[in-house]
């Protein structure tokens, strides 16, 4: 609940999270990811919704996640993160 993650298409975003809190940010790494790898058909579904919008440049985007956990296996959707990484 709340106002949501307003992300720009470039510049450098940075986040604060404990514990549970990453779970906000699986999505865009997974997203981010995706974009890096350069997927057809990833890409060309992203252009398709996102045709009003303007697309996450990556050239110009730059995502710094900070997080805390009690350990580093109790962090959810550590792999996923460290694939960015």
């Amino acid at each position: 609940m709340g106002l949501g993650i307003d992300i720009s298409p470039n510049g450098t975003h940075v986040a604060f999270t404990a514990g549970t809190g990453v779970l906000v940010f699986v999505d865009l790494v997974a997203h981010l990811i995706l974009r890096i790898l350069e997927i057809p058909e990833f890409n060309q579904l992203i252009q398709k919704i996102n045709k009003d919008n303007p697309i996450i440049d990556l050239d110009l985007f730059r995502f710094d996640l900070y997080t805390s956990t009690v350990s580093e296996e109790d962090l959810p959707g550590l792999a996923l993160i460290n694939c960015l990484s």
